[in-house]
């Protein structure tokens, strides 16, 4: 795996993002917990598993990246096996969503 798609996916395991579970924690404008809903589609919290296999505004690049078995009927315990896989494939996918 090239160091450009280790850097993407190290960032998504250690919270090194732009999601909103964690820009609102820290500054002048922290925002409660329950509060850091996502600011696309309005519909829950914006945290890895929403953005990853739940926003409905990623969906074209979801069905490009990751395969289907992981967002459709989605739970948590699927997304831990995405995060997980010794397939080099499916970890080149999950960076290739994080940079799009």
């Amino acid at each position: 795996m090239s160091r450009k798609w280790r850097v993407m996916l190290a960032k998504l395991r250690i919270s090194s993002h732009c999601l909103r579970i964690e820009t609102g924690r820290y500054g002048r404008d922290r925002i409660d917990r329950q509060d850091r809903i996502c600011t696309l589609c309005s519909m829950e919290l914006e945290d890895e598993y929403h953005f990853i296999i739940k926003c409905p505004l990623y969906q074209d690049i979801r069905t490009q990246c990751i395969k289907k078995y992981y967002y459709i009927k989605p739970s948590m315990a699927k997304f831990v096996t995405l995060f997980e896989s010794p397939n080099k494939a499916v970890l080149v996918g999950l960076s290739k969503y994080y940079l799009l």
